[in-house]
């Protein structure tokens, strides 16, 4: 894994140069042609991004397809709002093609669970579902299990023995569902915002989420961030990895949207996960679009993790229940891309300005200062 991450970020150091090149280029032929016409050039109109890192591109290079720009804005103005909806959890369901895999994938494993995990091992291991990525998944989970996990491990050892399998599940048993994911990376560099929120506080505030997982389209549609060990209960730090991954993920729709020319109401339904681990707590959560730089956002799953070797195997489900959650949401995703997509030629192209200030709007050099100002004496 980590010499495929380091291939990784050598290949985007030369795209991301070569792009900042190009641009470069495109800059001064503007600038050329509009001093030739007296008009006020982009370095003269915009300089207040300069001076304060604002354009800080993306380490993941924007994706070249039809809708979307090279240059994307990032949710650098410290305006975004996240509004939270507090009913979610009790109405979000599974897709009825997933509820109806959880019913039986349930009731096939609790025929299995015998006396110890040993035995439960054994009768899984004679007797497959039907589905073979569920069966591999359950029976993983049975022999970590078997090796249990001390309460007071840390927290990579938690993230990479206990967390991620679930992951691995999803990204190698339903093909076409992540097409990758990258792990302790920044995907996007909104450092404006970042210096600003951390101002008058003893530490910095981190940039990088402990994994993000790409969909099908090479676009972020997973982010993740474990708060520490199982026995964590920093609910400091819990708060400031939240509100850094609703960031991450408000910049994740910017890149899918931004400079697209298709249904504004139909762009408001595709979902972005973020995955929260808390101590033994893990929480699924939902950012949307609501307005132009206001995010919607919606906890739809919450459980509690259970590896001690004499825990009553049947909880083991939850990992099940977790996996089918995020299924469900990058399925609907998918059908909200296809018919965004389909939208793209009905929105004239005259429109597509109108387009990005509904969904976000950049401002003055002068109130991005009186916001961080604010921020900092918090």
């Amino acid at each position: 894994m980590n010499g495929r991450l380091t291939v990784h970020a050598a290949a985007d150091k030369v795209i991301v140069k070569r792009q900042r090149i190009e641009l470069e280029e495109e800059g001064r032929s503007l600038d050329e042609g509009l001093q030739s016409n007296n008009l006020p050039t982009e370095r003269d109109v915009s300089s207040c991004e300069q001076d304060d890192d604002l354009m800080a591109g993306q380490i993941t290079p924007p994706k070249r397809v039809q809708g979307h720009s090279d240059i994307v804005p990032l949710v650098k103005d410290l305006t975004a709002s996240f509004h939270h909806d507090t009913n979610s959890t009790s109405t979000f369901s599974l897709s009825h093609e997933d509820q109806d895999l959880y019913n039986a994938a349930s009731e096939w494993f609790r025929t299995k669970v015998g006396r110890d995990t040993e035995t439960t091992i054994q009768n899984v291991r004679k007797d497959q579902f039907r589905e073979p990525w569920v069966h591999d998944l359950l029976y993983d989970r049975l022999k970590l299990l078997r090796t249990g996990l001390g309460p007071q491990c840390d927290e990579k050892t938690y993230t990479s023995f206990w967390i991620v399998p679930d992951f691995v599940a999803l990204q190698t048993g339903i093909r076409g569902l992540i097409s990758t994911g990258f792990a302790n990376e920044n995907h996007f560099v909104p450092s404006a915002w970042r210096r600003a929120l951390s101002r008058g506080k003893p530490y910095a505030k981190g940039t990088s989420v402990d994994a993000y997982y790409l969909g099908r389209d090479d676009f972020v549609d997973i982010i993740f961030e474990n708060v520490g060990s199982p026995s964590c209960t920093d609910h400091a730090k819990h708060t400031e990895d939240k509100e850094k991954s609703y960031r991450n993920a408000a910049d994740a729709l910017l890149e899918r949207f931004y400079n697209s020319t298709g249904s504004f109401e139909i762009a408001k339904g595709y979902c972005v996960i973020i995955v929260i681990v808390f101590g033994r707590g893990v929480s699924i959560y939902t950012i949307n679009i609501r307005e132009a730089n206001e995010f919607a956002v919606s906890k739809v799953f919450q459980g509690k993790y259970h590896f001690s070797k004499d825990v009553y195997l049947a909880n083991i489900l939850i990992h099940l229940k977790f996996c089918l959650t995020i299924k469900t949401i990058m399925e609907r995703n998918v059908d909200v891309s296809c018919e965004f997509g389909n939208s793209i030629e009905s929105l004239p192209v005259e429109e597509q300005a109108h387009f990005n200030l509904s969904l976000h709007s950049t401002p003055t050099k002068e109130r991005i200062r009186r916001q961080a100002s604010s921020i900092g004496s918090d």
